[in-house]
C-alpha cells in the first residue's frame, strides 16, 4: 500500500501572523487588555464559529493534534472577510429596494452575531414570565384532580340519594300492588253480590208477575159470583112474584 508523506505543519509565527490579520480585519486588534488566545476566543464566540477552540489550541497553534482544528477556524475566517468584502464591493441595489437580498444579508448577519434564535428566545421568555406569574402545571393539575373528586363525591351523593328514592318507590309501589289486589278482590265480590242480587230481583219479579195474575183472577172470580147472586135473587124474586100472583088467582 502506497502511502504519501505529510507536509509539515507551519511555523507558529505564520499562525500568529494570520490570526492578528483577522483581529485587524474584523477591528478586534484594540483590545490591548487582553492576550492574543483571548482576543482570538472573543472574536470566535462573537462571530458564533462552528469550529470549537481551546486556550490550548491558541497558545500552541503548531502542534499535531491543534493545528487542524486551528486551520479550519482559520479557513472559516476567509470565508467571512470574503463574504464581508463581496458585500461591501458588489454593485447590488441597497437592501431597501432588494427585498430578498436584504433578507438573506439579515439572516446571515443574525447568524453570525449569534442572534439567530433571538425572537424565540424571547417567546420564551414571555412563556417563562407567564409560568411564573401564573399557577404552576402542578397546581393546575391538582386543582382539576380535587375539582374531578368532589365531583365523584358529588356523583356519589347523588347515587346514594337516588337509590334511597327508588327503596321508597318500591315500597309504595308493593303497597299500590297490594291496595289494587284488594280493590280487585272488593271487586270480584261486589260483582258477584250484584249478579245475586240481580237473579233475587228477578225472582222477585216473576213473583210479582203472578201476583198480579192472581189478583185478577180473584177479582174475576168475585165478578162472576156477584153475576150469578144477582141471577140467583133475580130469579127468585120472579118465582116469588109468580106464586103471589098465582095464589092471588086462586083466592078470586
Amino acid at each position: 500500500m502506497r502511502t504519501f508523506p505529510l507536509e509539515p505543519p507551519p511555523f507558529c509565527q505564520r499562525y500568529t501572523e494570520t490570526l492578528k490579520f483577522f483581529l485587524c480585519r474584523f477591528e478586534f486588534s484594540s483590545l490591548e487588555s487582553q492576550k492574543l488566545e483571548d482576543k482570538l476566543q472573543t472574536l470566535i464566540k462573537s462571530f458564533n464559529c462552528p469550529v470549537k477552540l481551546n486556550k490550548s489550541a491558541l497558545c500552541a497553534p503548531g502542534t499535531p493534534h491543534h493545528w487542524p482544528s486551528l486551520f479550519a477556524a482559520i479557513h472559516w475566517l476567509v470565508q467571512l472577510c470574503k463574504f464581508d468584502d463581496n458585500r461591501l464591493s458588489s454593485a447590488q441595489p441597497p437592501a431597501s429596494e432588494n427585498k430578498e437580498l436584504s433578507y438573506a444579508i439579515e439572516s446571515y448577519l443574525h447568524y453570525l452575531r449569534g442572534k439567530d434564535d433571538q425572537g424565540n428566545v424571547k417567546t420564551q421568555e414571555e412563556k417563562l414570565e407567564a409560568m411564573k406569574k401564573g399557577p404552576s402545571k402542578k397546581t393546575v393539575l391538582e386543582n382539576e384532580k380535587s375539582a374531578l373528586e368532589e365531583d365523584v363525591k358529588k356523583f356519589h351523593a347523588m347515587i346514594e340519594q337516588l337509590e334511597g328514592h327508588m327503596m321508597v318507590m318500591e315500597k309504595l309501589l308493593e303497597e299500590k300492588e297490594k291496595g289494587l289486589e284488594t280493590k280487585v278482590a272488593a271487586k270480584e265480590m261486589i260483582c258477584a253480590e250484584n249478579e245475586e242480587l240481580k237473579n233475587r230481583v228477578e225472582e222477585q219479579g216473576n213473583n210479582a208477575g203472578d201476583a198480579e195474575r192472581m189478583k185478577g183472577r180473584s177479582r174475576l172470580w168475585k165478578a162472576i159470583l156477584r153475576t150469578r147472586g144477582m141471577d140467583g135473587r133475580r130469579r127468585r124474586g120472579t118465582s116469588t112474584l109468580q106464586l103471589g100472583m098465582s095464589t092471588r088467582s086462586c083466592r078470586s
